[in-house]
């Protein structure tokens, strides 16, 4: 209803004005109890009351992860166990990185074709320096690549 003037037949002219009514409904027996204006709320006997504000817990909404597996160290983005280690872009090559607490700067350390070798510059620029031989005599424990040089002959 947009608009302020009506007629029911043409000649006379009435203004349209709003006017509000106030349902009251008993939450106990959903009886309703409706008034024109304040003066009857007030005359009713109606008082306001500040209810307290009761706080809904907030919710942890859980995103689905899209990987397979998720990494034991460092959040869900790195996929090394070692601190520091990631893959790089090149396949089968880890990049380790380190954080200069003295400087506040990212240090780029190089990238490795073993995640253990790079754990071991890490565990070294780190200061740990039993760690660091440790993930070398680890890595040279395992079993190294077969080039086609050094197998046997057989005769």
């Amino acid at each position: 209803m947009t608009a302020k003037y009506w007629t029911k037949d043409g000649e006379v002219m009435c203004r349209l004005s709003v006017r509000t009514v106030f349902d009251f409904t008993n939450l106990d027996t959903q009886e309703v109890v409706t008034l024109d204006n304040m003066h009857d709320i007030i005359d009713t006997g109606f008082m306001p009351v500040a209810m307290p504000n009761i706080k809904k817990p907030k919710v942890k909404k859980v995103k689905p992860s899209t990987k397979l597996s998720k990494s034991s160290r460092r959040g869900p983005r790195a996929k090394s166990k070692y601190k520091g280690v990631s893959p790089a872009k090149t396949p089968g090559k880890f990049r380790v990185q380190f954080w200069d607490k003295v400087t506040n700067t990212n240090i780029g350390l190089g990238t490795f074709d073993s995640e253990l070798l790079a754990a071991a510059a890490y565990e070294e620029r780190a200061g740990n320096h039993k760690e660091a031989k440790r993930l070398r005599n680890e890595y040279q424990e395992g079993d190294p690549p077969i080039n086609a040089a050094e197998v046997p002959s057989e005769q």
